[in-house]
């Protein structure tokens, strides 16, 4: 039994005829691109499969082991190589030339392998894409104003529009499929199935979407870029490596246009070269700029010129990238970052002399899963800092700007010591973060409401404290002033409680889970030996429970996520407060220093690296506990 066509029987002969008489009306010459098809689909295969191992590589030698993006873009890569395939038989059954001049023997296995094709290239780039797509989602979640609904839209629609593609192609014609390559029924197309102009408009379709995602994969890096506080030479580098969508964006743009042709069902074999060119830049594309940001590291220097290797803060390798989330903290920290900005930064060691430091500066992913570099997970957060006019305040604000921070320091004194200026002159250098001052009294609740909120909406958020503005007055019990007793309890402890809550209600304003480190003492835990301040060491005291109950009540006050309030406990320090009790007990200076098993006194830039560690992600799983740096002064 024959088919028909109209009144005509349909079969090879019939479709050779058919071609034939095309081929002299339109003055076809045998020419065969399939060569050239090859070379470029190779080529270009050739380099993102470079760049994938790289990134593969780079990987498993931070971190000792893959992510989900890692794990679909090596499907992506999968895929275009079965694409790769499928072309590279095509070409030898005579893709490239024209239909007319392909044996009647070879036809059928050219357009076969050809549709099959499709399918690869049409799913190589939505995985790159959802690839790259998975890693927005570990950026975006360390940016507050930067929201993960959009990404994940766009993987769910990625797949939908990307598969019901693939499903015209092969469902085009029913359960009759071979319609599409069967020499035999290839005229009964138009009889049995859909008009051929649905695959063009739906390409139109669909290509304008996936250009439309390489836009967004190359507009919200760049926002991300815009809102840190890198400089201007560091940005752009960054920008280079993390907006290369915007190549396959353009590739994309033209594969659409191309798409025009998937209705050319006559001379499929070489109408569609362009279309299948321009399929594999897109996903190679695609493959090459999600790949691209963890290459980053490859070209790092540091200051002498080498290659960089993480030292900040003599943090291992594999944390400087990333940590596994807290319920597998025990475990070996491992990498998730896919960006990060060495530049040297001036630091000074225990003895006050100048060193250079390599500084990490990290785009970061993930969320509880997230990269794990004490001071680089500061940068563009801010913090208020009371008591930051001098001291001990001034120097753990010093320490917060050099993670790239913007610190605003709050005090009393109608302008800060001369120290500040110096220090904000300094860090001004750094590139990343900022210093700030603002004359706040921490006992006036309404004051400092409203200094907090300023500051708060200057920035867009707040993401933590340092409560350390205190005094001290040392006399004794049976004749310690009164309104010395309610002057030091309204700041050393008021103060920290207003200060405390005052932040808290701006964090859950603008949704920013953070961390605040309230400035306890030892003397709080113990009676200082020689220090007759009961008084002080009451509030300190205060302020330490202050710490568990705070930590308890916002535990889960944003949605499940806490912010996190810890006390930190020094020893004796010097500073102009303790050496202002020097002036007044002479004896003490001797007296603290042979307390302690060290036989000294601290310094204040001692207690810089605790306070990175409490207020940054290092210390995510640490709430309601108090830390105790006092050199071993309460281990006797």
């Amino acid at each position: 039994m024959s088919d028909t066509y109209g009144n005509k029987p349909v079969g090879p002969d019939a479709l050779s005829l058919a071609l034939t008489q095309i081929a002299v009306d339109s003055h076809w010459t045998d020419v065969n691109r399939g060569p050239s098809i090859l070379h470029v689909i190779w080529s270009l295969l050739a380099l993102s499969t470079l760049v994938v191992l790289l990134r593969l590589f780079i990987k498993l030698r931070k971190t000792k082991r893959l992510y989900w993006d890692d794990v679909i873009i090596m499907f992506a890569l999968g895929l275009a190589y079965g694409h790769a395939v499928c072309i590279s038989r095509t070409v030898h059954y005579g893709l490239g030339r024209h239909l007319a001049f392909i044996p009647a023997a070879q036809r059928e296995g050219a357009l076969r392998t050809g549709f099959i094709s499709l399918a690869f290239g049409h799913f190589a780039p939505m995985f790159g894409r959802i690839s790259f797509c998975i890693t927005l989602l570990y950026l975006t979640a360390t940016d507050a104003r930067m929201k993960a609904w959009p990404t994940i839209a766009i993987i769910g629609l990625q797949v939908l529009i990307n598969a019901i593609a693939v499903g015209l192609v092969f469902g085009q014609c029913g359960n009759e499929i071979d319609i599409l390559w069967t020499p035999g029924k290839q005229l009964l197309y138009y009889q049995k199935c859909w008009v051929a102009t649905i695959q063009t408009k739906y390409g139109y379709f669909q290509g304008s979407f996936n250009t439309a995602t390489d836009l967004y994969l190359t507009v919200v890096p760049a926002l991300l870029i815009t809102h840190s506080r890198l400089s201007k030479k560091a940005k752009a580098e960054l920008a280079l490596f993390l907006c290369l969508s915007s190549l396959a964006m353009i590739a994309s743009a033209v594969k659409t246009y191309e798409a025009k042709l998937l209705s050319a069902l006559l001379d499929y074999t070489y109408d569609l070269y362009m279309f299948i060119v321009w399929m594999a830049v897109e996903y190679n594309m695609v493959m090459i700029a999600s790949s691209m940001p963890v290459l980053r590291t490859l070209f790092i220097k540091d200051h002498s010129g080498a290659a960089s290797r993480p030292a900040h803060y003599d943090v291992p390798m594999e944390s400087l990238f990333s940590r596994k989330s807290s319920r597998n903290h025990s475990k070996q920290m491992s990498s998730t970052s896919e960006e990060h900005l060495a530049t040297p930064v001036e630091e000074r060691d225990a003895g006050g002399h100048g060193i250079q430091v390599t500084r990490e500066v990290m785009l970061t992913y993930e969320t509880n899963d997230a990269p794990f570099v004490h001071a680089a997970l500061l940068d563009d957060r801010v913090f208020i800092v009371t008591g930051g006019a001098r001291g001990l305040g001034l120097t753990l604000a010093e320490a917060l700007v050099e993670a790239g921070a913007h610190v605003y320091c709050v005090d009393r004194l109608p302008a800060p010591a001369e120290d500040f200026y110096q220090t904000q002159d300094r860090v001004s250098q750094f590139g990343v973060g900022s210093l700030q001052y603002r004359r706040v009294d921490v006992q006036h609740a309404a004051e400092l409401n409203e200094a907090v909120a300023s500051i708060a909406a200057e920035r867009k958020r707040l993401d933590g404290l340092v409560a350390a503005a205190g005094v001290q007055y040392v006399c004794d019990a049976l004749e310690y002033p009164a309104e010395k007793i309610t002057e030091m309890m309204n700041i050393n402890y008021g103060g920290v409680y207003l200060s405390a809550v005052a932040c808290a209600r701006e964090m859950i304003k603008y949704k920013c889970p953070g961390s605040m480190v309230l400035i306890g003492s030892m003397s709080g835990l113990i009676a200082n030996k020689g220090l007759r301040s009961s008084v002080y060491n009451s509030s300190k005291a205060a302020v330490i429970q202050l710490g568990r109950s705070l930590a308890m009540e916002w535990g889960k006050v944003m949605d499940g996520r806490a912010i996190r309030v810890n006390v930190l406990c020094p020893g004796n320090i010097l500073t102009p407060m303790v050496e202002k009790n020097f002036e007044d007990e002479p004896h003490l200076k001797k007296l603290w220093e042979e307390g302690n098993m060290m036989g000294r006194l601290s310094r204040p830039e001692e207690y810089r690296g605790a306070v990175l560690f409490m207020l940054s992600d290092a210390s995510s799983f640490m709430t309601g506990s108090h830390l105790v740096i006092d050199g071993g002064y309460t281990a006797w």
